[in-house]
């Protein structure tokens, strides 16, 4: 069903649509050979909620923006789908394996994708985003790089993706969250295989980070991390404690 709003993108009143936060086809991964997903929440009394879908919010978007938005997911599925295979391991000096090689023929547009899935996180009103809170600077700037299809600027914003190689979990989706890199502030968000480290403070990432970061180049590089003792690790052993404690 729709109803006549103001649609968040374009800021016209239109007939606004069920429009996902998360692009429906990274559910499929999520689901499997089930019929539904089952969703981390970020509240301990309600860690979970089984969706056939994905997330959806009626409330923000019209139907043309929606389509203009899906563009980005299309691209973002393309390139962050399915996991890193072997043959894109990356060693340093003594052979470890440290990254993985993401082939991306145009970084501009999966940055605008991981933006726009960061800002339609930022005005649903859903509670498994309540954790993402741009600001006004922030929630407009993005907004207006979408509508018109501009420039990611790196003083701006930054990215970083992760795989976590041994997550036995990596299939999930994790509500996103805030944390600092070490004094970096920057958002985590993720999909299944992958977890994005999106940088919404004036500071850059510095160091090791610093390498890491997906530029402006077809050859971009994804960190392979172990899962142990992550915040996500953690996390995913609360939700694990809760749903025992159910039975």
């Amino acid at each position: 069903m729709t109803t006549n709003s103001i649609c968040r993108l374009c800021l016209t009143k239109k007939p606004l649509i069920r429009a996902h936060i998360i692009p429906r086809t990274f559910y499929r991964a999520v689901k499997g050979e089930s019929k539904h997903a089952l969703l981390l929440k970020p509240d301990a009394s309600k860690y979970t909620e089984a969706t056939q879908s994905g997330i959806t919010d009626s409330t923000i978007l019209c139907a043309e923006c929606d389509r203009g938005l899906g563009v980005l997911d299309d691209y973002g599925y393309k390139i962050f789908g399915v996991p890193p295979t072997d043959a894109q391991l990356v060693v340093d000096r003594d052979r470890n394996p440290v990254a993985y090689s993401i082939q991306c023929d145009d970084v501009q547009k999966a940055q605008r994708f991981l933006l726009s899935m960061l800002w339609r996180a930022c005005i649903t009103s859903h509670d498994f985003f309540r954790h993402v809170k741009l600001g006004d600077r922030h929630e407009e700037t993005i907004r207006l790089l979408l509508l018109h299809g501009g420039l990611v600027h790196e003083e701006d914003y930054e990215f970083i993706a992760i795989r976590f190689f041994d997550n036995p979990y990596d299939r999930g989706i994790m509500p996103p969250w805030k944390g600092r890199y070490p004094d970096v502030v920057a958002y985590n968000f993720y999909v299944p295989y992958y977890n994005f480290l999106i940088r919404t403070d004036r500071r850059q990432f510095q160091d090791d980070f610093s390498e890491a970061r997906f530029l402006a180049r077809t050859n971009c590089l994804c960190l392979r991390m172990p899962f142990r003792e992550t915040p996500e690790a953690k996390y995913i052993g609360s939700v694990a404690l809760s749903l025992r404690n159910r039975t």
